[in-house]
């Protein structure tokens, strides 16, 4: 009886598991925040969560220098990497932790950010 016990809880914890990598972070909007602190030291902090989205997906900030704190509200390994390689990413962001990634705009312009462990989850900064 105790290897058809195993067996089902291992059965049923498949589905739960496909779900959570099955690209559930549509990259809808999910809000905007403004930068606070000076152009050459701006501040902003985006959650990433179960849901597989970054809340806020859109980050409002002016040109010169962002520290954008990433921070892990559950459980499964997140990260936050730029398209454009030269802004920069962060590491691996495991759960209910944050990691902070300075970056540098030197022009205005919309620079998208992705989690390169969840297909669909992004979001982006507009420098203005």
């Amino acid at each position: 009886m105790t290897g058809f016990v195993t067996r089902a809880a291992a059965l049923l914890a498949v589905p739960l598991l496909l779900v959570g990598c099955s690209g559930g972070g549509s990259g809808k909007d999910t809000g905007s925040v403004t930068t606070t602190g000076a152009a050459d030291a701006q501040t902003a902090t985006v959650d990433m969560g179960a849901d597989l989205k970054f809340r806020p997906s859109t980050v409002l900030a002016r040109v010169g220098t962002v520290t954008l704190t990433a921070n892990n509200t559950g459980q499964v390994p997140h990260d936050l990497v730029f398209d454009d390689k030269a802004l920069g990413k962060t590491g691996t962001v495991d759960g209910k932790t944050s990691e902070p990634l300075k970056v540098t705009f030197s022009k205005a312009g919309t620079f998208t950010f992705t989690c390169t462990f969840h297909s669909g989850m992004a979001g982006k900064v507009v420098v203005s």
